[in-house]
């Protein structure tokens, strides 16, 4: 009787699990969600080895969220304006210098992954963001944040890690964003 319980109950598992993600799979290959345009939400591309945001992300006007990590892109395109119901974007460990201005267009956008980049300054488009909850920048070049990131209410965290900062760049970092946990890289007493 157990043995039949326990069968009846990964069966229905497996169909639940099965029903659950054939709408809203996570697509792995560019080549196969392009045969479904409209159906693709979720979108991981990361570890392709591209150097250029492929422009065919672009037709995929449903995408929720959109992971690009790990890989050799250089730059992200204006274009990126178009993916209106991004929540949420990985585009950590490439080769960014920059965020472009059109991200702060986004305005369903919720969740900004863009750790081990090159990147050396922030839009201030990006305060325009008003349901961003997550920034991670860790491990960047960025010297400061525009005093407009202060309208960024919504804001939960903040990673900096890896970015050198002064006690008085901290201090001025929390003070712009008092509600948001930031995480800082212990300080060095180099020097003294």
């Amino acid at each position: 009787m157990k043995l039949k319980f326990i069968f009846l109950l990964v069966f229905q598992i497996s169909f639940y699990c099965a029903f659950s993600q054939s709408s809203d799979s996570i697509y792995t290959s560019l080549e196969t969600a392009l045969k479904n345009k409209e159906q693709v939400k979720y979108l991981k591309l990361n570890r392709k080895q591209y150097r250029v945001f492929p422009s065919q992300i672009f037709e995929f006007k449903n995408l929720v969220e959109l992971d690009i990590s790990k890989n050799k892109i250089a730059e992200l395109p204006d274009s990126i304006a178009v993916l209106t119901h991004l929540k949420k974007i990985n585009v950590s460990q490439n080769k960014l210098k920059s965020l472009p201005k059109t991200i702060g267009s986004l305005s369903n956008l919720q969740d900004i992954r863009a750790a081990q980049n090159e990147i050396t300054t922030l839009p201030v488009e990006l305060s325009n963001l008003l349901n961003l909850s997550v920034l991670d920048l860790w491990s960047n070049n960025i010297v400061e944040f525009p005093v407009e990131y202060g309208k960024l209410t919504q804001l939960k965290e903040l990673d900096v890690r890896g970015i050198v900062f002064t006690e008085s760049q901290e201090k001025k970092l929390k003070e712009l964003l008092p509600a948001t946990k930031i995480y800082f890289s212990p300080g060095c007493n180099c020097g003294k």
